[in-house]
């Protein structure tokens, strides 16, 4: 049996005096072992971050993936409620828009760490996060606009007002997003 949230057991009952051990070290609780000083290395309380692993060209494949993959649904949804469309419209409509979205996210996000490398401020606070969902929405609303105005049959203006509201769900979308997805995956290198 280990004694495991004991902090007089911890890193300093097992390792000698010069030594810090990086993770958490606990004794058994059976007196010889205890006296000869075993220890048991345990991993960190928290899990480790999941970006150690990605490269930053494959964290922005995932992150495009999973972002256009959500929002798909959620504009398929938004747009079959709000323009009263069948399924088949508004998903395609939705399809269409997220394949645009796709590559341009992929462009956009390896623009805009690019240029947030040669920033003095690392991190990513509100205003740097409100920078890149406004240029992000800005520029994808003039890619947008024309094709769902081809795909669902109605006039420019009309489709300005689907994708204004679009854009206006996709902004809120955008940052809760970014933010659960830096939470999950850490920040980019690029922001550290």
């Amino acid at each position: 049996m280990l004694h495991l949230h004991n902090p007089a057991l911890t890193n300093s009952a097992c390792a000698p005096a010069n030594i810090t051990l990086p993770r958490r070290c606990v004794i058994a609780q059976f007196p010889r072992e205890r006296q000869q000083g075993h220890c048991m290395m345990l991993p960190p309380p928290y899990p480790a971050r999941m970006t150690q692993d990605l490269s930053p060209a494959r964290r922005r494949i995932l992150f495009a993936l999973l972002f256009e993959g959500i929002g798909l649904l959620l504009s398929t949804a938004g747009l079959m409620l709000f323009s009263g469309s069948d399924a088949g419209t508004a998903g395609g409509a939705s399809a269409g828009a997220m394949i645009v979205a796709l590559a341009y996210n992929y462009g956009f996000n390896w623009l805009f760490e690019r240029w947030e490398k040669r920033q003095p401020k690392r991190g990513r606070d509100l205003k740097r996060r409100l920078l890149h969902g406004a240029l992000f929405e800005g520029g994808l609303m003039l890619l947008l606009v024309p094709w769902l105005a081809f795909w669902m049959g109605i006039g420019l203006v009309e489709a300005f007002l689907y994708d204004a509201g679009l854009i206006a769900f996709f902004a809120v979308y955008t940052l809760a997003f970014t933010w659960a997805f830096d939470r999950i995956f850490g920040l980019p290198l690029s922001a550290r």
